[in-house]
Formats: C-alpha cells, structure tokens, sequence
C-alpha cells in the first residue's frame, strides 16, 4: 500500500507542488537550484524539477538537448555498424553513450539529475561521436569513389 509508505508519499507532495510552480511560473520557473528553496525536499523527478525551475520553453529546451544528445550517439552507432571491422570500438562507445543517455532518462523520473554535469557531459558525448562518425563517413565514402577511379 502506498499510502503507506513515506517516500511515495513524500514524491507525491513534492510532483504536486512542483505541478503548483509550473502553473504559477510558466515562463520563467521558480530559478534553477530553487525548488528545494520552496519546499521541504528536491523534486525527485527531473521532469518536474526542470519544469518549475527553468520554466516551460527552458523545459522544452533541455529535454530537447536531452533527446537529441540521444539520437546522435544512435545514428553514429548506426554509421559505425556499417564497418564493424574498422569501427567496432567507435560502435560501443556510441552504444555506451546512447545506453547511458536512455538510462538517464529512466532515472530522471526518480532522481532530480537535471543540473548534474553528468547528464550535459552525455549530451555532448552524443554530439560529438555522431560528428566524429560523420567525418568518417565522408572520409570513406570519398575513400571508395578514389578506389573505384583507380581501378578505371
């Protein structure tokens, strides 16, 4: 029984307060780091913490660098795919990557990780492998037009 149980009692209160901060605080939010300011405790959900700190369009903004730090390190991991041979550690680095960044995720509906450096340092992780294997990319694409003239 839940209701019962201190902590899922306590999220509650602290999700519905912070419910409280988003409608009363759309644009703006309450400050970053302020929601504990407010009541008795963090958020314990990232969602809810980002949202009535940073406001909505900030919100929006970081669940975008969020998604995408993401689905970067997916498409370089795809793009290595293509040549296990040459880029297996490349493949599982972006695998870690994306991994980690979806565990992240998971955990933001718990924890209130939305200001850990952790979670920014995953995002350009992701950003930065899936540049990497794009200049990969090109490089072989134009590595295989060279040999195709050579044997011409």
């Amino acid at each position: 029984d839940y209701e019962e149980d201190v902590s899922a009692t306590g999220r509650l209160v602290l999700w519905k307060q912070g419910a409280e901060f988003i409608v009363s605080n759309p644009i703006i939010g309450i400050g970053p780091d302020n929601f504990k300011k407010h009541t008795f405790n963090t958020a314990h959900n990232s969602y809810v913490q980002m949202a009535s700190e940073i406001g909505i369009p900030g919100f929006l903004i970081w669940l975008g660098l969020f998604f995408k730090g993401w689905s970067f390190s997916r498409k370089a991991k795809e793009i290595f795919s293509r040549n296990m041979e040459r880029y297996e550690s490349m493949y599982y680095i972006s695998l870690s990557i994306e991994i980690s960044l979806f565990a992240c995720a998971v955990q933001s509906m718990f924890t209130g990780m939305g200001h850990r450096e952790i979670l920014f340092m995953l995002i350009a992780l992701g950003v930065a492998v899936y540049l990497y294997a794009q200049r990969r990319l090109e490089i072989d694409v134009g590595d295989s037009t060279k040999a195709l003239f050579q044997k011409s």
